[in-house]
């Protein structure tokens, strides 16, 4: 997912809110998990896809796990300093043994999405 902003003043932060539609796969008797990156043109500035926010324990169960769920992030960037044009990017990282699935766009029943809003100081 990615979003584009211009900030009016260097002094501004900007608010990053973002929604990941995902739908997580895993073996049978393994768990599954995710966690995303926010990126600010090629700067990331937030990252918790090491601690696998979103997690899907299955147990001891004898067959495979296949989950859906929406879940939101939200990052207020307070280090931006620029009256251009920004680009905001999320990247999502797996456990090693899920397939993670995204839906993004129009054409998907509940899309992924991103909002930035800009913050006055």
């Amino acid at each position: 997912i990615t979003a584009n902003i211009t900030p009016s003043a260097t002094s501004s932060s900007i608010l990053v809110l973002y929604n990941i539609q995902s739908r997580a796969q895993s073996l049978v008797d393994e768990d599954a998990g995710y966690g995303t990156k926010l990126f600010r043109d090629a700067t990331e500035i937030f990252w918790d896809a090491g601690s696998y926010p979103i997690y899907y324990s299955a147990g001891s169960a004898t067959t495979s796990l296949d989950i859906g769920a929406k879940s939101s992030w939200s990052f207020l960037d307070t280090t931006i300093s620029t009256t251009s044009q920004v680009t905001y990017k999320v990247q999502v990282g797996g456990t090693d043994t899920t397939q993670i699935k995204f839906q993004q766009g129009s054409g998907s029943l509940n899309p992924s999405d991103m909002i930035l809003m800009e913050v006055l100081a």
